[in-house]
């Protein structure tokens, strides 16, 4: 991943890239999903790594995969992380009210409105606002 930290407004300018990326990795997993599902199994993103699991899925889903790799890269080389892959929730490092946090985005909000705390694996999302206060 290349280490980036976002201010607020920078990850929100951009969010129109992101978005392209987010939408083409939600198609390619989507389209996974479909392989996992006729052979009667459901998808984690571990799978995507697992040879025994590759071996069963059709020779055209590779491709797919291929193609989802990529849009993960993408979002990588842009300081971004994957968390949810149903979702396209992503999260990048930020700084903010001088608290280092997860600023996170998924499709369907228009800007960045959320973060999660970085020093608890299992944080919820939270809004901003609650940093100012």
């Amino acid at each position: 991943m290349n280490a980036k930290i976002y201010e607020l407004e920078e990850l929100n300018r951009a969010l129109p890239l992101v978005r392209s990326i987010v939408r083409d990795l939600r198609d390619a997993w989507s389209r996974l999903g479909q392989a996992f599902r006729e052979l009667g199994r459901p998808i984690a993103p571990g799978d995507l790594t697992d040879p025994l699991v590759l071996r069963e899925l059709p020779w055209g889903s590779r491709e797919t995969i291929d193609e989802f790799r990529s849009h993960v890269a993408e979002l990588s080389e842009l300081g971004l992380t994957l968390r949810d892959p149903e979702t396209g929730l992503v999260e990048a490092f930020g700084e903010m009210e001088a608290s280092f946090v997860f600023l996170t985005w998924k499709p369907g909000e228009e800007e960045v409105l959320y973060f999660s705390d970085p020093t608890d694996p299992a944080a919820r999302r939270q809004p901003l606002h609650v940093l100012a206060g």
